[in-house]
């Protein structure tokens, strides 16, 4: 499965795709700039919240902002083809990358200087599901594409904040309580609720949705009905797809 084509990327246009949710977004945003980098583009990888300092053998270059997040668009467009990630500094004895103002992204994509923007815009403190608080995601205002993550491992767990990030708030969301097994309506309304997933997403922004984690059949059985229910109901999704960004 080559992602981007499966999200129905062209390489012919430029995208600022925002990732958001939970159970595998860094995992993806790097796969999707692996894939677009061997088509030659050029690639910047970046956050909005924090994410783990990516290792050295996934982009071409570092670029760190300092505290006025001043930009240097000559350095930028000097850059070579490949990956490039931006943050602002390093944090946590330089094991975590700060993120930069969504405003930054905005600015940067309006000059066209990379082919695709990629953007961790969400938080989710390692968990396969989330529901995002009154400040979360954190999506520049001109995303083209906004994907939706969820991780299946979370399936037949008990709504727990050990399990769900955030789980009043889910809870809230999902007309759930807590201690509840999650299942496939659960999830079916973290995606379509106003509060859910796409919470902050530009309206005239695709957005896709990638159930993660489906390495079992019970974990299939359960995206194939939440692809059902979405499909019955005639939402806003514009596609869902049931993978391993791990795998293939």
């Amino acid at each position: 499965m080559e992602l981007f084509k499966e999200l129905n990327i062209s390489l012919e246009k430029n995208e600022l795709i925002s990732i958001v949710g939970g159970g595998g977004k860094t995992t993806s945003m790097f796969r999707l700039g692996r894939e677009l980098k061997e088509h030659g583009k050029k690639i910047l990888v970046s956050t909005t919240t924090a994410i783990m300092k990516p290792e050295k053998d996934s982009y071409e270059q570092l670029v760190l902002l300092d505290d006025s997040q001043d930009l240097d668009y000559e350095l930028l467009k000097n850059l070579s083809s490949g990956i490039t990630v931006m943050g602002s500094k390093l944090i946590n004895d330089d094991k975590k990358l700060k993120g930069v103002d969504k405003q930054v992204i905005d600015e940067i994509f309006k000059q066209n200087i990379f082919d695709y923007i990629i953007v961790e815009a969400d938080g989710a403190k390692r968990k396969a599901i989330k529901a995002p608080d009154t400040h979360e995601p954190v999506i520049p205002t001109l995303t083209t594409m906004v994907i939706g993550l969820i991780g299946l491992d979370v399936a037949y767990k008990k709504l727990y904040e050990e399990n769900v990030h955030r789980a009043d708030i889910f809870a809230q969301i999902t007309n759930s309580k807590l201690g509840d097994q999650i299942d496939e309506r659960m999830i079916y309304e973290l995606l379509v609720s106003k509060d859910g997933i796409f919470k902050s997403a530009p309206l005239k922004s695709r957005r896709m949705v990638i159930l993660n984690k489906a390495e079992t059949k019970d974990r299939i059985k359960v995206a194939n009905r939440v692809v059902k229910m979405v499909e019955k109901n005639n939402t806003y999704i514009d596609k869902i797809i049931v993978g391993s960004m791990k795998g293939d």
